[in-house]
């Protein structure tokens, strides 16, 4: 926090404040939980020593949307978008949210792959990037639940989940944070840490707050 790029997520992310509070409210996902699992994903690429830092990122203080393995501000792949849409659908998944969120995405055509490519990719509104993220997370959240496991208060856990996929979410007792390794200038984090220590840090707080709910479940 103590780094000059950290200043720069802060004031790239507060841009987006209106459009993570829109997808809070469609999702009833905490705001705050949204940005812990953002930044995971941003601050690797917040490097003074990357080109694209240096070209845009730190000079017009934005976010950095991803177009290939990955997609937009929240780096998620196509196959996983499509597995998050299906679970919209699929009333017998564990990971079914209920009907009131099964249309959140629906398609307006029938091609299909590039209108999720420029949904997430686009550079200029990144609502879509939130609310594909807002939604795994609280699919993985009900996928627990439904096993017997609360994770709902451990937005280090959600954020491993995340970011290994739904193949390894698997609940039980113990979950281990964990996640891709991410160097900050030379020192090691793994997702879900970076994500804890945002959380809990008190970092932008004005603009998202703790709240006394992550998720609002039971009563969407």
């Amino acid at each position: 926090m103590n780094i000059s790029e950290w200043s720069d997520f802060k004031i790239a992310v507060a841009k987006d404040k209106a459009l993570i509070d829109s997808v809070a409210n469609l999702t009833k996902v905490e705001p705050r939980l949204i940005v812990a699992v953002l930044v995971g994903e941003q601050i690797r690429l917040f490097n003074s020593d990357r080109e694209a830092y240096k070209r845009w990122i730190g000079p017009l203080k934005i976010l950095s949307v991803e177009s290939t393995f990955s997609l937009g501000v929240t780096g998620i792949k196509a196959t996983t978008a499509e597995v998050i849409e299906k679970n919209l659908k699929d009333s017998l998944s564990t990971f079914y949210l209920g009907p009131q969120y099964s249309h959140l995405l629906d398609f307006r055509s029938d091609s299909i792959e590039s209108e999720r490519f420029k949904k997430l990719t686009d550079f200029k509104n990144h609502f879509y990037s939130y609310l594909y993220a807002a939604l795994n997370v609280k699919q993985i959240m009900m996928q627990w639940e439904r096993s017997g496991f609360t994770i709902a208060d451990r937005p280090e856990i959600l954020a491993t989940l995340f970011n290994i996929g739904f193949d390894g979410s698997i609940p039980k007792a113990n979950p281990m944070v964990g996640g891709s390794t991410i160097l900050i200038r030379d020192v090691p984090y793994t997702f879900g840490a970076i994500a804890f220590e945002f959380y809990y840090s008190g970092e932008l707080y004005d603009a998202f707050p703790f709240k006394s709910v992550k998720f609002d479940w039971k009563n969407n």
